[in-house]
């Protein structure tokens, strides 16, 4: 993680608020009709097509330990170098808030852990900072 200001992605999984660094976001898309994939994990809630390519769809919550079912209505596309070669792939979320500054001195990492760097206070609330590559 570097020690400079970083802008992340603010979004929501149920009641809990969370961030991710906004060079991982190649776009944010509507939910639409999803296909089921068998044999693939439990957080894997299907693919759909993205102008012409499948994007395979991700429920974060299992991985972040959020309760809930996968009914989020937003997809952060993440950028192609955190899947499989040439594959798309999406976390489907409940909202998508705000782009703001992360700035590495306001970050308190006493609740970080893998996958965490630690979390934002922002508007009276924790906002967890992710890293998808370690949570992928």
């Amino acid at each position: 993680m570097s020690t400079e200001n970083t802008q992340v992605l603010e979004f929501g999984l149920e009641n809990e608020r969370y961030s991710v660094a906004i060079e991982y976001v190649a776009e944010i898309v509507g939910r639409d009709e999803l296909t089921s994939i068998p044999n693939t994990p439990s957080s894997v809630v299907g693919a759909m097509d993205l102008r012409g390519e499948s994007l395979t769809v991700v429920d974060p919550k299992e991985p972040f330990g959020v309760d809930g079912t996968p009914t989020g209505s937003r997809i952060l596309v993440l950028d192609r170098s955190l899947g499989e070669e040439d594959t798309w792939l999406g976390w489907l979320v409940d909202e998508v808030y705000d782009v703001f500054d992360a700035d590495p001195d306001e970050l308190d990492d006493s609740v970080g852990s893998e996958g965490v760097y630690g979390a934002f206070r922002r508007d009276g609330r924790l906002v967890l900072w992710v890293d998808p590559e370690t949570v992928l």
